[in-house]
């Protein structure tokens, strides 16, 4: 996983989150076209859940949702924005 994956995706969640008012923030969806994309995504919200960045809020067999915490959300305003 690259940096610049992990960042997108914290980026990405802030817009959705935080920009759009999607207060539950986001979510990932295993497609079956694609599931190493699920896979590295997947581990991605792992190492940001493991650094506080990132709350999960459900999780289940094919998908798990997702939020920012505040300080995910000052993370991204001071290193990413």
């Amino acid at each position: 996983m690259q940096k610049h994956e992990r960042e997108q995706l914290l980026v990405d969640l802030y817009e959705h989150q935080i920009s759009q008012g999607h207060i539950n923030g986001g979510g990932l969806k295993k497609d079956n076209s694609n599931p190493e994309d699920y896979i590295t995504k997947r581990a991605i919200v792992k190492f940001w859940e493991e650094q506080g960045v990132i709350e999960k809020t459900a999780e289940a067999i094919g998908f798990i949702n997702f939020k920012l915490t505040a300080y995910g959300i000052e993370y991204v305003e001071q290193n990413l924005k």
